[in-house]
């Protein structure tokens, strides 16, 4: 499942209930394709950038991350913007942002 082979991005089979893997590095974070597949799924008109209308029929994960996406406020999400907000994850993730140490909050009670 995913990781290196021939054929396109997306190629892979994927595990139950998970997203078919890709054809590349197996496991690296590429800002720019991930840009491509969410435009892909989100862009239902084709004009390059993903509406309000258009996140409104996106999945519940995606519609919590659009305000994210969309950096300049313009209510739409182009690929340049959903990049630049990857690669402002990816700068978060490699500086410890990856929320409370010990697995989450309170404990066995």
């Amino acid at each position: 499942p995913g990781g290196p082979g021939p054929g396109p991005a997306g190629a892979g089979a994927g595990g139950p209930g998970g997203r078919p893997g890709g054809a590349g590095t197996g496991g690296g974070f590429d800002p720019k394709a991930i840009a491509e597949r969410i435009l892909e799924s989100g862009d239902t008109d084709g004009d390059g950038k993903i509406s309000t209308e258009e996140i409104a029929g996106m999945d519940e994960r995606m519609r919590e991350r659009a305000p994210t996406y969309d950096t300049n406020g313009d209510g739409f999400i182009e690929k340049s913007e959903i990049i630049k907000a990857m690669n402002k994850a990816r700068q978060q993730m490699g500086a410890g942002g990856g929320g409370p140490p010990g697995g989450g909050f309170g404990g066995p009670r």
